[in-house]
């Protein structure tokens, strides 16, 4: 997202999630991604997708999910101006 300032699930090569984490060797049987843009902290970032409506609060709160990754990526001078990405990747192996 960062590289092409853009803001999605799917990925500028179209692959989502799913693929992304298998692609790192994760055999996963639930996987689950909240992304943000443009918040300027962790904490408004968790209180948006606590507050979410569109599945955010259900990915943390899912009791399948084991494992977690998150990141966030600043890019300066973005042309979109979201100054800030997030990802938050939340699965749970296959067993």
């Amino acid at each position: 997202m960062v590289t092409n300032s853009f803001f999605g699930h799917a990925g500028s090569n179209g692959k989502q999630v799913g693929d992304r984490v298998t692609d790192q060797g994760y055999r996963w049987g639930f996987v689950g991604e909240n992304i943000a843009a443009g918040q300027g902290s962790v904490a408004t970032v968790v209180d948006s997708w606590m507050k979410s409506t569109s599945g955010h609060c259900e990915n943390i709160m899912n009791v399948s999910a084991q494992d977690i990754g998150v990141a966030c990526v600043a890019k300066p001078n973005d042309p979109k101006n979201f100054g800030s990405y997030w990802t938050m990747v939340l699965a749970k192996p296959l067993r």
